[in-house]
């Protein structure tokens, strides 16, 4: 695979991360403010690390890199910190907030 397919798939996979970003965000902002406080900072840091995914994306999609194993390593990297922290959220919540369809690949 070349890197500008594994870019593309990269971008596909992180596209659905900030959907369910967005499902989990728009979930918690029904919930009392109380609540919503406490998983405040859980959430900026998945919005941090998907902002940082993009432009580690990014920058090997704007690089002609002979040997790209290192940055696809990066990338791989950050994605699993994500599913991870993810995964650490809907803990939080008991599992009651996040249904298991959001973690699954």
């Amino acid at each position: 695979m070349d890197f500008r397919s594994y870019c593309d798939i990269a971008y596909k996979e992180l596209s659905d991360w900030r959907v369910k970003l967005d499902r989990v965000i728009r979930q918690i902002n029904q919930l009392p403010e109380k609540t919503q406080e406490k998983l405040g900072g859980a959430i900026r840091d998945l919005e941090a690390t998907i902002k940082d995914i993009g432009f580690s994306i990014n920058k090997l999609n704007r690089e002609c890199l002979t040997d790209w194993s290192e940055s696809q390593g990066a990338v791989e990297d950050k994605m699993s910190n994500l599913r991870k922290k993810m995964t650490d959220l809907c803990k939080k919540m008991d599992g009651s907030l996040i249904g298991k369809d959001l973690l699954s690949d």
